[in-house]
């Protein structure tokens, strides 16, 4: 679905809900700013998307609609993950699990069990984020729900790359691929795309996670799919890194830092700082010989420092305390960087991450 489709939607959508409001038509209103709601978020404008749901909500709890709110529950809760509000994201994701414990939605639980285990793997809550996944996928099984099955592969794809099984993630993401061809999902396509060439960089292949990245870039654009063009010029930015190729590293980062901005994607956001000012402190020291003169780079793993830590995510504040410290050690502040590594192993324990320990 194109961004001028998506756009013209929100117009009808307003029309439709201005319309329901004054002929004083309950379920139609919900209905209506419901799907304004998720177009919005769709379309990037997390903010409008957040308190057009927020209000459905209510809306729904007022009607007495319990399986109506748990839906919008769940989108508030997506949208509020997709701004980095993880906290919240899991307290409203948890609430319409409770909505849903009955037989009677358990096609609706599979879809909520996914939302909450994406907010748990950027938790790096990787167990329990499988755990879920593996629940939604036998749910979507048992209702034939072959979009769902295709989410669930594709989440555990991404959960498999973050515990670096490669084999195990690229068969989920193939799996997922195909079911998404077989919706005629191409925003789904886009995405899964992206994670296999994700797959190739978490394999030490960064030539050929640049082409793929590419050609997702490619389809991400077709679709007009802002999140998912930003979220792939963010690896693409780092298989340049990886590559050699630091400058066109630089522009894709800054790119992606950009857009995270203007949709106020407040993790992306915080990914797109730690990783652009990486490349910028290396750039920065082959120009000069040092790293002495690293002040922008380190305001940049400063600020994303800050946001991992607000929105909760242990991993990126651990691995933003490490690349900081690496600035202050090179500028003879060897006492700043040791606490920074400190902190940086706290983190790494509190969590398990035995690579970042060592």
């Amino acid at each position: 679905m194109t961004t001028a489709w998506l756009r013209g939607d929100l117009y009808r959508l307003g029309e439709l809900s201005e319309l329901s409001n004054a002929a004083n038509q309950g379920l139609l209103v919900r209905s209506v700013q419901w799907r304004t709601g998720v177009a919005a978020r769709q379309l990037g404008e997390l903010d409008k998307a957040r308190t057009k749901l927020s209000s459905v909500v209510n809306l729904y709890f007022e009607a007495h609609h319990p399986a109506g709110a748990a839906r919008a529950l769940r989108d508030l809760g997506i949208t509020l993950q997709q701004q980095g509000n993880l906290p919240e994201a899991a307290a409203k994701l948890l609430e319409a699990l409770e909505l849903q414990a009955g037989d009677e939605l358990r096609a609706d639980r599979a879809w909520t069990l996914h939302a909450v285990a994406a907010v748990e793997r950027n938790r790096a809550r990787l167990a329990r984020a499988h755990e879920l996944l593996r629940e939604a996928l036998e749910l979507h099984r048992e209702g034939e729900t072959v979009h769902g099955q295709a989410w669930a592969h594709f989440q555990l794809g991404q959960v498999f790359l973050r515990m670096g099984g490669v084999a195990e993630a690229e068969r989920e993401l193939r799996q997922a691929l195909a079911a998404y061809g077989r919706t005629h999902d191409a925003q789904g396509e886009a995405w899964a795309l992206t994670q296999l060439a994700r797959a190739r960089l978490v394999d030490h292949a960064p030539g050929a996670a640049v082409d793929q990245l590419r050609q997702a870039l490619a389809r991400d654009r077709e679709s007009e799919d802002a999140r998912g063009e930003a979220w792939t010029l963010y690896y693409l930015g780092q298989a340049l890194e990886e590559r050699g190729d630091q400058d066109a590293a630089l522009r894709d980062l800054e790119r992606a830092r950009n857009m995270f901005s203007r949709m106020r994607d407040v993790y992306g956001l915080a990914c797109a700082r730690h990783h652009s000012a990486r490349v910028t402190r290396d750039l920065r020291a082959a120009q000069t010989g040092s790293l002495r003169n690293s002040g922008f780079a380190r305001q940049l793993l400063q600020d994303a420092r800050q946001d991992f830590h607000r929105v909760g995510v242990p991993h990126g504040e651990a691995w933003s305390c490490v690349e900081l410290a690496v600035i202050d050690a090179g500028n003879g502040k060897p006492r700043q960087a040791l606490e920074l590594t400190d902190e940086a192993a706290r983190l790494f324990q509190g969590y398990g991450d035995r690579r970042g320990e060592s």
